[in-house]
């Protein structure tokens, strides 16, 4: 047997793109699941609070943690430019289509079991 420690698959969202994404093994489950326990009580915390300012901030806390998922799983982006120049994984999360990294999270998400609520909680 031959385990691939990465996977890739085609783009629905945008066609002819493939991305190259890391499968989960037990110790990076474990690693990520301690950077993001701390930023998951906070979220849970402030989420529950009446105030604005508190919910922007459980919301950006929202984001930090979809862009750790996104940079610990996205390995390779291919089929895309950007701007005329092939996209590599960072051009792709600070510069691409909000929807193709959004796809790629939730690629990311159904493989380490988190749903969107355990994210926002």
């Amino acid at each position: 047997m031959n385990y691939e420690s990465t996977w890739q698959y085609e783009s629905k969202a945008y066609p002819g793109v493939s991305v190259t994404l890391r499968r989960i093994s037990f110790s990076k489950r474990s690693e990520l699941t301690r950077e993001i326990a701390p930023m998951a009580a906070k979220i849970r915390a402030l989420s529950a609070s009446p105030t604005e300012a508190e919910q922007a901030e459980a919301a950006l806390l929202r984001r930090a943690v979809a862009d750790l998922v996104l940079n610990w799983g996205l390995l390779e982006v291919s089929g895309l430019m950007i701007d005329g120049v092939p996209a590599k994984k960072q051009t792709l999360i600070d510069e691409g289509p909000e929807e193709l990294a959004l796809e790629i999270l939730h690629q990311l998400q159904r493989q380490l079991s988190l749903s969107d609520a355990e994210i926002k909680n």
